[in-house]
């Protein structure tokens, strides 16, 4: 245009009328115009955005149902509500109001860029969560040699701290000699001013094998992590856990943070100064909590003399036990020393065995029956368990039967299967099974087929592994596997995924896969 031209000749414009002045002012109207229309356009957008939300299937759910959706997704990445609440007005509205959603806190301790976006994230977490109990994740990156810098979250963790009902610390992605010099500020401040009583849960995973205390109790006798708190104020804290999930690091065991448990898990992830626990010891802690519901031992546990021989020690309310067997000092065999002195109530109980392939001595594998005899075990999950099909006999209730990592009798003594006889039928009762899961293994056919059918076994559950027959062991394809086992068994299953609806720690399983 005209006033176009006009305008391109610089500072210095030349025949400028009243006209262009009237005509520029006519179309600065026009803009204006046009912005109005723009936000009226703009509003449109969002309205029609909005009805497409609504339209989406999900967005015909009740709000109580999307909340609990919301809650699912949280908790299997705790990420997921940051997104939730940016998707639509609605879905920010739910998740803005609904303070339980945010209560999960990640607290990462390694300088870099990822540091402040994380820390800020923490921070709008427990602002979001008003007085709502948290749950506390102190965790590096999932890279090795990582520098810990705990000293810049420390008003992060002044302001939660006093709402901290539980306490994760992972330590797997730091060095032992980092977590030897630092001082362990975010630690120490949740410790310091969390609220006894509300602080319930404490779940540890480090590398090394160590203790963790305060001040003047890690001697120089003993190497750990100390935290820059005093001994006595640390022991009142930790005496009102009633949940300890402990991998690698832990408090000694004289603490009273082992005191009046309803759930403990002792393990490690490689040997250390903390890779065994003396049995005394154990004895002692299980006494001091006798209303436990979930035990899982995987450390070494090693006697000392003959303290605990005569010793008994009942658990009316155990449901979970999980046992993982200790090398014989000649470092042949294993042997589960807890079940020599441990006495349950009838309740139903959830029972996993643990032998890293080795076969048990003959005193702890009597010691193991006569503990299944007593005890009312309704799942038996065996892990790399050596002969696990001579303890059926002593599980009359058995209904679910897991073989994980099968290892066939290095005698070889199944490798031809005697038929079912009537002599053997008399001298063992054998459980009725509802459903055996079979996950990664090397079995004899014969043996397991034979054993499926004493106990009518109502489904099979197969992943992974071979079958085989014969003193050589060759291998029997899938199709004659499958032909076989369903002469014995009215629903066999062979899959490729794990199953994963039953689930208990390092298990899954599914009686419903396809």
């Amino acid at each position: 245009s005209n006033i176009r031209s006009i305008s391109l000749q610089g500072a210095t414009l030349q025949g400028i009328t009243s006209d262009h002045v009237e005509q520029v002012e006519h179309e600065l109207g026009l803009v204006e115009s046009y912005d109005s229309k723009l936000q009226l356009a703009t509003t449109a957008i969002k309205m029609v955005r909005n009805y497409a939300f609504n339209i989406t299937p999900i967005n015909h759910l009740p709000t109580e149902t999307l909340t609990r959706i919301f809650h699912m997704a949280r908790d299997i990445d705790s990420e997921s509500v940051d997104c939730v609440a940016l998707v639509c007005s609605r879905w920010r509205t739910i998740a803005l109001r609904n303070p339980s959603l945010w209560t999960d806190v990640h607290l990462r301790p390694t300088f870099g860029k990822r540091f402040y976006p994380s820390l800020d994230r923490a921070h709008t977490h427990v602002l979001r969560s008003g007085k709502a109990p948290l749950d506390i994740y102190i965790s590096s990156l999932d890279i090795s040699d990582l520098k810990y810098c705990g000293s810049l979250m420390t008003d992060t963790c002044r302001l939660s701290a006093s709402r901290m009902r539980s306490l994760s610390l992972n330590f797997e992605g730091f060095g032992q000699n980092e977590l030897d010099v630092s001082e362990h500020v975010t630690s120490t401040s949740l410790f310091s001013n969390c609220t006894p009583g509300l602080f319930t849960k404490l779940v540890t995973r480090s590398q090394g094998s160590r203790f963790f205390g305060g001040r003047h109790r890690m001697g120089n006798h003993l190497q750990g992590t100390q935290l820059d708190e005093e001994e006595s104020q640390l022991e009142a804290i930790l005496a009102s856990i009633t949940v300890l999930d402990l991998t690698g690091l832990f408090p000694q065991w004289t603490s009273r943070a082992y005191h009046g448990l309803v759930e403990l898990r002792l393990a490690t992830f490689s040997s250390g100064d903390v890779d065994f626990i003396p049995e005394a010891q154990l004895v002692s802690i299980l006494q001091c909590s006798p209303e436990l519901r979930i035990l899982e031992i995987g450390l070494k546990v090693i006697r000392r003399g003959d303290r605990t021989s005569n010793i008994t020690v009942s658990l009316p309310k155990l449901e979970v036990l999980q046992l993982g067997t200790t090398m014989s000092p000649l470092r042949k065999n294993g042997y589960l020393d807890l079940v020599r002195f441990l006495t349950l109530d009838y309740l139903p109980l959830d029972f996993t065995m643990r032998c890293h392939g080795q076969p048990l001595t003959e005193s702890s594998r009597e010691q193991t029956k006569a503990f299944l005899s007593r005890s009312n075990i309704t799942r038996f999950c065996a892990d790399k368990v050596v002969d696990p099909f001579d303890f059926l006999p002593f599980m009359p209730h058995l209904k679910t039967l897991i073989l994980s990592h099968y290892e066939s009798s290095p005698t070889g003594r199944w490798d031809v299967m005697e038929p079912l006889d009537q002599q053997k039928s008399s001298t063992f009762t054998y459980p009725k099974l509802e459903v055996c899961v079979v996950l990664g293994y090397l079995l004899p056919l014969d043996e397991f087929r034979s054993t499926m059918e004493r106990c009518q076994a109502r489904t099979i559950i197969i992943h992974g592994g071979k079958f085989y027959r014969g003193t050589d062991r060759q291998t029997i394809d899938t199709k004659t596997v499958l032909e076989e086992l369903s002469r014995i068994c009215p629903d066999v299953k062979f899959i490729d995924t794990i199953p994963k609806l039953i689930i208990h720690r390092d298990f899954f399983f599914d009686s419903g896969a396809p």
